[in-house]
């Protein structure tokens, strides 16, 4: 598996090592950084914690996969890995069983079960999109495409689009 590429980010060691710290938990399984130059996109919200605080959600950019961990007492416990779209650099947590993955370079979401720690849907959105936001009555997706300069809202039970707001077409 692609375990020694996960921890060779830089990137993902730092923002890792300051939820650990953060959260008082044990920073021993983290290896030592090799040197490298990056390319990818920069991410831009890299963790999440399930509502309930049980499982922490990390995108790892470099191998296009989030990692799955279990926050258990003073330490993290890596449960999985789930291969997602090219470049994730935003996640969301939908609720404790569902995670809204933002893919940078493949122009999509990828929305993830987590109980079956499977992709269960991949929602194309338009070009470079960056981030995600969940918020509403009834709940809404709200997601930001920057080289389309828009916010784009969706349903997430049915993954329609709602409204696209540009500042393209609203000039």
């Amino acid at each position: 598996m692609c375990y020694s590429k996960c921890f060779s980010s830089l990137v993902y060691r730092r923002a890792l090592g300051v939820v650990c710290v953060s959260l008082g938990l044990n920073l021993s399984f983290i290896a030592p950084a090799a040197s490298f130059t990056t390319f990818e996109s920069g991410q831009v919200r890299p963790m999440a914690l399930s509502p309930d605080g049980s499982r922490l959600i990390v995108v790892n950019t470099p191998d296009n996969s989030i990692e799955i961990f279990s926050v258990r007492s003073n330490t993290l416990v890596r449960l999985s890995s789930v291969p997602v779209g090219m470049e994730p650099v935003a996640v969301a947590m939908r609720n404790n069983s569902e995670v809204w993955v933002v893919n940078h370079l493949s122009d999509d979401i990828s929305i993830v079960d987590l109980n079956t720690r499977n992709v269960k849907a991949t929602l194309r959105v338009g070009d470079e999109p960056c981030d995600v936001v969940f918020a509403g009555d009834p709940p809404r997706a709200f997601v930001s495409v920057s080289q389309e300069d828009a916010v784009k809202v969706y349903d997430p039970d049915n993954l329609a689009t709602l409204f696209a707001y540009s500042r393209k077409l609203a000039a």
